[in-house]
């Protein structure tokens, strides 16, 4: 208390943190990030190798920075990797490539940090998401739709992109077992291409999205972060990273069904109906309070997506445009909406938490009917809240899911 642990103030260090509550932000302190410069500095661009207890020391301090640096977690997947080449008589790892392309972007982040402070909204997800909507991929293209509260009314969105012949010809598949891209891949490729349509069409910062996948992986790649992989899914999740850096949003994942995604499965697929006569059949099959509206995905998203399937470092600079929204999220979002089907959910009769590993096995999944509304994705959504003190997990960040009006009656 004599140092000032006991005074109060609106800007102040704690727990190795400042805290910032009249800008409602988070720092590093100034020792922190010299010592974060001085790490990234002190590994060459062309350093082949190290050793390997100092790489277990820089992870660690990198780590240890991660909560108060948006969009550096999704850059740990190849860092990770790295383990897994050893050279166990030299004690040594070995530093290829791609740990350098994840260096590269560690040092892009923290060259902004003094003017990039992370908001405080930019970590805690809404009790409520502001957006809801749910994406799909295939082999010949991904899609998915949204529904976005504007100004009292829910507003659909749908969207898709066809994959180059380039990223078809590499999918494995019974037929082409050798390809380079898995059908999960081209899923997390649809997550990432996804946020990014929101992104576009309505102001997303410091909002929470609710997104809805039917590919368990994905849910999985989501929610971690990042993956111990040198592979397409490592760079994917990098763009989604500085993606979400940049336009300072807070996504929450969960898993729908295949049946039930029906939606962002036929946006996905469709590809013998123009954009016209997509949106024709979504306002026919799919009718809501207000028309469908399309939405195309921008240019240097693709084609950083596609540089990402082939393994390729794209340059930060194509993710980071100022689009001029148009239109706002409303502060009610999808309150009455999600409540309702949380009420009612049928989907889950298990306790899962949301950061848990997202396995088939997990979870006792009922009869999928087709989503076709919001209350029908808000089936799917993973309602949480914060552990009391009394569970085991308290401190880890851990959020359990509330069991359903299904879940308590059996």
């Amino acid at each position: 208390m004599a140092k000032g642990d006991a005074k109060w103030s609106t800007r102040k260090l704690v727990l190795g943190w400042i805290i910032d509550t009249v800008r409602g932000t988070i720092e590093l302190p100034p020792h922190r990030v010299d010592r974060l410069l001085e790490i990234l500095s002190s590994i060459q661009p062309n350093q082949k190798q190290i050793a390997t207890q100092s790489w277990h020391q820089i992870i660690g301090e990198l780590r240890s920075m991660v909560s108060a640096i948006s969009g550096a977690r999704g850059l740990f997947s190849t860092l990770q990797e790295a383990f897994r080449h050893p050279d166990p008589a030299r004690s040594r790892l070995r530093l290829h490539k791609h740990v350098h392309d994840f260096l590269e972007d560690f040092r892009w982040i923290a060259n902004s940090l003094a003017e990039r402070p992370t908001r405080i909204a930019e970590l805690v997800p809404a009790r409520t998401p502001h957006t809801i909507g749910a994406c799909d991929a295939a082999g010949t293209g991904m899609g998915g739709v949204h529904f976005v509260p504007i100004q009292g009314r829910l507003q659909p969105i749908l969207w898709r992109q066809k994959f180059t012949p380039a990223i078809q010809t590499e999918l494995v598949s019974f037929d082409n077992p050798t390809g380079k891209i898995s059908n999960s891949d081209l899923e997390l490729a649809g997550s990432v291409a996804h946020a990014d349509i929101i992104a576009q069409f309505t102001d997303v910062r410091e909002r929470t999205l609710q997104h809805l996948y039917d590919n368990t992986p994905t849910v999985c790649w989501q929610r971690k972060g990042s993956t111990t992989t040198t592979g397409p899914a490592a760079y994917l999740l990098r763009i989604q990273a500085i993606h979400q850096r940049h336009f300072r949003y807070v996504s929450r994942h969960d898993y729908i069904p295949g049946p039930a995604n029906v939606m962002a499965d036929f946006c996905s697929r469709a590809w013998h109906l123009s954009d016209s006569q997509l949106l024709s059949h979504f306002d026919t099959q799919f009718p809501q309070d207000e028309p469908w509206q399309c939405c195309h995905l921008r240019r240097p998203m693709n084609l950083s997506l596609i540089s990402a399937l082939f393994k390729k470092r794209s340059d930060p600079g194509l993710l980071l445009n100022e689009p001029k929204h148009t239109t706002n999220i409303g502060t009610d979002g999808l309150n009455s909406v999600l409540k309702m089907a949380l009420t009612h959910s049928f989907a889950t009769t298990r306790i899962q938490s949301p950061f848990s590993r997202c396995l088939v096995s997990d979870t006792e999944m009922a009869v999928s009917h087709p989503a076709t509304t919001p209350y029908g994705l808000g089936q799917w959504r993973t309602a949480s809240a914060p552990l009391g003190r009394n569970f085991p997990a308290w401190g880890s960040g851990t959020y359990a899911k509330m069991p359903t009006a299904r879940s308590i009656s059996e």
